[in-house]
């Protein structure tokens, strides 16, 4: 299967990326725009696509709902990453498992 996100970041903008995480105080939606230049980058430790899918569904989250809409919903969520095209196909389900997950392990870093 050809790689649908295929990223060629020069070492200046890796520099860039780099710094981007190492500061402190740097809002978390650009350290995960960040971590997932860095993943997409051929030269780099090159994320799957289903990783920076799931990283852009993430940031997608993260980010205000449409216009006319107070929150994300789950349905609306999985509509608009089809609409945007992060995949092909996506259920409410399978979105609310993955939320769930990477939610549950933020909060187990934080206790531990």
């Amino acid at each position: 299967m050809p790689k649908k996100y295929i990223v060629r970041l020069t070492e200046e903008e890796r520099d860039t990326l780099n710094q981007i995480l190492k500061k402190r105080g740097v809002a978390a939606q650009r350290v995960r725009r960040a971590l997932m230049l860095l993943k997409a980058d051929v030269e780099g430790p090159r994320g799957t696509d289903a990783k920076i899918a799931e990283a852009k569904i993430i940031a997608l989250r993260l980010g205000h709902p449409p216009q006319g809409w107070a929150n994300w919903t789950l349905r609306l969520l999985a509509e608009q990453a089809v609409t945007l095209e992060i995949v092909e196909s996506v259920s409410y389900e399978t979105l609310r498992r993955m939320l769930k997950k990477t939610t549950s392990r933020r909060a187990r870093s934080r206790i531990g």
